[in-house]
């Protein structure tokens, strides 16, 4: 239990990477479609060499393929929202929104698995409704003001990001759930990084221009690096010995609870964004939210 909790924590780390990363082509307007695409390729390599030699592990039944097929396209679709909401808005509170989404596969956890419900996950949960209230009367940070969709258009933005990262978490918890030993995290991981990928190809059937545009090779590189140390090493194993020990639904909020914390730290002291008080309310009932639901 204390070495999946442990995993998971170093997952959030990584996370708050990923996130520098969405922040950072927000900021310069870089192409983020092309730029996941790219990490995607990159972030494969590994696994397809040690599944091609016999080391990754063998995959799983058709449907488990097609449901993380499937969570890979979202989560792709989710950090485009997540980037557009950016674009708008305050970095740290777009972040925490979206992370906040681990009310979801704790929802599913607790209705479909019987996963442990006490009182205090409850407070927590009602502690993230509370955050993402006090976040819509939170004042732009980073936010282009003069911008059509400046205002409270980027909460609209990052509400949508919520429910798809929501659905997203969801599907990723099935495999642990349902005790899928043989899915190992390079096989699973792949299997996210080819739906990224297939997310990309219909972005492309849409617009072509998601094969052009400016991308940064740097945002590409920690993206990647980041990806490959969660998914393959930290994120993954981690959830399956939280639920092993059956207490599966504590997964997201200890990687979740990391994360956003790194990430605030981040947009207070690298992108300086203007703090408030319902930017740090928003923050703190997010953040005591999660601790809260993590608590067995």
């Amino acid at each position: 239990m204390q070495l999946g909790i442990l995993l998971l924590v170093l997952a959030g780390v990584c996370w708050v990477l990923i996130g520098v990363a969405i922040s950072h082509a927000a900021l310069k307007r870089e192409n983020l479609k092309r730029i996941q695409a790219d990490s995607a390729i990159l972030c494969a390599i590994p696994a397809v060499v040690l599944i091609g030699f016999g080391k990754g592990g063998t995959f799983p039944t058709w449907w488990i393929v097609l449901l993380l097929l499937l969570a890979g396209m979202t989560n792709y679709f989710t950090f485009l929202l997540m980037n557009r909401a950016m674009r708008y808005g305050p970095h740290s509170l777009v972040w925490s929104i979206i992370q906040s989404a681990l009310i979801w596969p704790f929802l599913f956890g607790v209705i479909c698995f019987g996963a442990v419900c006490n009182w205090l996950r409850v407070v927590g949960f009602l502690l993230i409704l509370c955050g993402i209230l006090a976040a819509s009367k939170a004042q732009t940070g980073t936010a282009e003001n003069n911008d059509t969709l400046s205002g409270k258009h980027w909460l609209r933005i990052a509400l949508g990001a919520f429910v798809l990262a929501g659905l997203t978490q969801c599907i990723n918890n099935f495999p642990s759930y349902l005790g899928n030993a043989d899915t190992t995290p390079y096989v699973r991981g792949l299997l996210i990084l080819l739906g990224t990928i297939l997310g990309f190809a219909v972005s492309v059937c849409f617009d072509r221009r998601a094969v052009a545009g400016k991308v940064c090779w740097m945002s590409v590189l920690l993206l990647t690096g980041a990806n490959i140390a969660s998914c393959y090493f930290f994120f993954y194993r981690g959830l399956d010995l939280v639920a092993e020990a059956g207490a599966g639904a504590i997964g997201y909020p200890v990687t979740l609870g990391s994360c956003i914390a790194g990430f605030a730290l981040y947009s207070v002291f690298i992108l300086r964004e203007r703090i408030t008080i319902a930017s740090v309310s928003s923050f703190l009932l997010c953040l005591s939210g999660m601790i809260a639901m993590s608590i067995q």
